[in-house]
């Protein structure tokens, strides 16, 4: 069982809260719904980082694009959230040639409604209020089913958020390819874009 991983709990949305609504746009203008989008896929991973600049979180979101095919193969949409400005993110963006969308947040008004902005503990030197990396599974009912939240150096491994997605997404950890066989979700529900 694919447990949550919470560094300090005074930040994050609890476990079957619903998650707030993203109505924004990504750093190559196109707009992201989460409404949308879970019409559309069994679920939405939103990743919470704190900017381009940020050395830990690049080397986390090469990670994410190597992994992007195996969230595609699940019918989870990858969205990740910097509170930087647009600019230097569209341009690691172009770059790293990123699979997954990239929003910015400069005024961490996201951040703040997933209650994921803070002064970090990972930082004794550092008096100003900062994204905390964190990572939350979004169900097709809108509601949070996994969250990690890290640490500048304690993030999830791939394998960690691939397991979560199996076990609060899916009936059974197999890929279901035979579309003779009904889709259905950890609630037995039927899966949205199946």
């Amino acid at each position: 069982m694919t447990e949550e991983h919470i560094s300090n709990p005074k930040f994050g949305l609890p476990l079957g809260t619903k998650a707030p609504l993203i109505d924004s746009k990504d750093v190559f203008e196109k707009n992201i719904n989460t409404t949308e989008i879970l019409q559309n896929h069994r679920g939405v991973l939103i990743d919470f980082f704190r900017g381009a600049w940020w050395y830990y979180w690049k080397i986390q979101l090469s990670k994410f694009n190597k992994a992007v095919s195996e969230f595609n193969k699940r019918n989870v949409k990858l969205i990740t959230i910097a509170s930087d400005k647009g600019r230097p993110l569209k341009k690691l963006a172009e770059k790293e040639n990123y699979n997954f969308t990239v929003i910015a947040d400069p005024e961490v008004k996201i951040s703040k409604e997933y209650n994921v902005f803070g002064k970090p503990i990972d930082y004794e030197m550092i008096k100003v209020e900062l994204a905390i990396p964190s990572t939350f599974l979004i169900n097709p009912k809108g509601e949070i089913v996994w969250r990690y939240i890290g640490t500048k150096t304690n993030r999830p491994k791939m394998e960690t958020i691939i397991n979560a997605i199996d076990e609060k997404l899916w009936i059974n950890s197999a890929i279901m390819d035979d579309s003779s066989i009904k889709k259905r979700d950890a609630r037995g529900q039927p899966c949205p874009g199946l």
